[in-house]
């Protein structure tokens, strides 16, 4: 999975601290997720994907060079988001079967659907 989605050619998932998320469960807006709805640390995660991607030997394939305009393939796209799929299952799965009942319901509804 880490080559898939994460674009990483040794498969190796990068190490960050758990420690320095946090999460506030009183806030119920749409679209709070920990401390991504910063704008500064979406840029920062945005720009690691990008830079993964390049140095992963996909970019030829998963983006296309119109000229002025850079976008996805859509194929490679699709691809990416089947992967994800079923990244996003087998986590589901495997936090049912060690964890017991779940968390927070709009996590498990996020990794089911």
């Amino acid at each position: 999975m880490a080559r898939r989605l994460l674009f990483r050619r040794d498969g190796t998932l990068p190490s960050f601290d758990l420690y320095s998320y946090r999460d506030n469960p009183g806030n119920r807006q749409a679209g709070h997720y920990f401390a991504l709805d910063d704008s500064d640390a979406m840029k920062k995660a945005q720009t690691r994907m990008m830079k993964a991607l390049r140095n992963s030997g996909k970019w030829n394939t998963m983006m296309e060079n119109t000229g002025d305009d850079l976008s996805f393939n859509p194929a490679a796209v699709k691809s990416y988001n089947e992967w994800d799929v079923r990244f996003r299952r087998i986590l589901l799965v495997l936090l049912c079967l060690t964890c017991g009942l779940s968390g927070r319901i709009t996590e498990m509804t996020s990794l089911k659907y």
